[in-house]
């Protein structure tokens, strides 16, 4: 069973000392104390978000904006901080976009992008998408030309 409050009072200790490594290695601490039942907790809050995204995308797709919907004009992306969060890499990492980009984006599929592929290039690409294209941003090594 995970002591949430027991959890709480450590960050309350630490969290506002703490960088954005020492907040990450902290939760990645707790959930490994914390087994299963800390697996359980963040599938929990993983469902929450996915409901709230969720409602987002109805309420775009229902909102009219001139030719279209307000979901139509927009390009929204969701997915997840880490490929894997026991190993706080930045592999394999979960990404989708949703919305029309005014007509940009292809929509209905599934892309696999190569081994190693930054995020970031995706990111660069989905800047292209609105108009502001940009020749670099973090560590990205070009764009993903199936989006």
């Amino acid at each position: 069973m995970v002591d949430a409050d027991a959890i709480r009072q450590r960050w309350e200790a630490v969290g506002a000392k703490l960088d954005e490594r020492g907040r990450r290695l902290f939760a990645a601490a707790e959930a490994r104390t914390a087994g299963w039942g800390g697996l359980a907790m963040v599938s929990k809050i993983n469902a929450h978000h996915v409901s709230l995204f969720t409602h987002l995308v109805d309420r775009m797709n229902k909102t009219q904006d001139g030719d279209g919907t307000l979901l139509d004009h927009s390009i929204l992306l969701y997915g997840a901080g880490f490929g894997d969060g026991n190993l706080h890499n930045a592999e394999l990492i979960p990404a989708m976009t949703v919305g029309g980009g005014c007509r940009t984006l292809k929509g209905g599929r599934i892309e696999q992008c190569p081994e190693r592929t930054p995020l970031t290039n995706l990111g660069i690409t989905l800047l292209d998408k609105v108009g502001i294209p940009v020749d670099h941003f973090g560590d990205s090594t070009g764009r993903l030309p199936n989006i």
